[in-house]
C-alpha cells in the first residue's frame, strides 16, 4: 500500500468514526431512532444530489443490504424492510404503506405497497379447466370479485396463480 493510499484510508476511517460518533450521540442524547437519523441523512440535499443518481435492481437504495422488491417512478428501488421502516402506514388497510415522494431523490412517487402479512403463507390459486368446465371456475372468480367490490381485485389476493388447459388462461 502506497503512502497516498494509507492517507486516504486514514482520512476515510476518521470521517466514518466521526460520523458514527455523532449519530450515536444523537441517538443517545436526543432519543432519536436509527431510522430517524437515516431518513434525515437521506433528506440532506448535499447527499441527495449524489445519492439520487444511484439506481439498482440488485440492492435496496436505502439500506444497501437487501434485494429490492418495489420500484419508485424515478427508478429507485426499495426492500420490504425499508418499506416498513420508512413508509407511511395506511390506517384503512393493514400491512399497506404509502410514499408520496421517493426517499432517495425526493421526486413525487405516489407509491402504494401492500405487503404480505407475516402470518400469511403462500397464497396459491389453482384453476382446473378443460373446455366447457373452465366456465365454472371463471364464474366462481367473478362472484368473488363482485363480493369484494371494486376496491380490491381478486388477483391481489394470491401470490401465484396456476392452471391446466383452459384454467391456465383464466388467472
Amino acid at each position: 500500500m502506497t503512502a497516498a493510499h494509507r492517507i486516504l484510508r486514514d482520512q476515510m476511517l476518521t470521517y466514518v468514526s466521526r460520523e458514527f460518533t455523532k449519530h450515536w450521540i444523537a441517538m443517545k442524547d436526543e432519543l432519536r431512532s436509527a431510522a430517524e437519523l437515516h431518513k434525515a441523512l437521506l433528506e440532506d440535499n448535499s447527499i441527495r444530489n449524489q445519492w439520487g443518481t444511484l439506481h439498482s435492481n440488485i440492492f435496496c437504495a436505502i439500506c444497501l443490504l437487501r434485494r429490492p422488491e418495489h420500484v419508485f417512478k424515478c427508478r429507485h428501488s426499495i426492500c420490504d424492510f425499508c418499506v416498513r421502516t420508512f413508509g407511511l402506514t395506511r390506517i384503512t388497510e393493514e400491512h399497506s404503506f404509502t410514499f408520496a415522494n421517493c426517499i432517495c431523490c425526493g421526486k413525487s412517487a405516489d407509491l402504494l405497497v401492500r405487503l404480505k402479512p407475516p402470518t400469511a403463507g403462500l397464497r396459491l390459486l389453482s384453476v382446473d379447466g378443460g373446455a366447457v368446465k373452465g366456465i365454472v371456475p371463471l364464474e366462481f372468480l367473478n362472484l368473488i370479485q363482485k363480493s369484494l367490490g371494486s376496491s380490491c381485485r381478486v388477483q391481489d389476493l394470491f401470490d401465484l396463480a396456476i392452471g391446466t388447459s383452459v384454467g391456465m388462461v383464466i388467472p
